[in-house]
């Protein structure tokens, strides 16, 4: 909570600290792009997990939903971050952001325990 307050502070009362978190969508577009993956593979990599879960009764074609659905997503978050990084009209082609935004990213991760 500490580390919450300079950064609302600035947030708050400096006219050009907000453009450092203009790439916060695309770190969370490819946050889910990670997630999007592990669902497309689950199937394959880990089916004693799949099978338990209620989604392994849906299949197309033979196969799982869960796949198709990864596929399908993962295309739609592939299509907004080439979007996010080549188009100026998102607003998010901006590198000190993106270098704010991979810096917070890096400790976020280091914080999370490895099992």
């Amino acid at each position: 909570m500490l580390p919450s307050i300079p950064i609302s502070y600035l947030y708050a009362y400096n006219s050009d600290f907000y453009s450092y978190t203009l790439d916060a969508t695309v770190v969370i577009a490819i946050t889910y792009f990670g997630t999007t993956l592990a669902a497309i593979v689950l199937p394959w990599r880990k089916p004693e997990i799949y099978r338990a879960s209620p989604i392994a009764k849906y299949e197309l074609a033979g196969i799982p939903l869960v796949t198709l659905s990864g596929v399908v997503f993962g295309g739609f978050l592939a299509f907004c971050i080439y979007k996010w990084f080549t188009d100026d009209a998102y607003g998010v082609n901006h590198s000190p952001s993106l270098r704010y935004m991979l810096v917070d990213l890096a400790r976020i991760n280091a914080e999370i325990p490895v099992e």
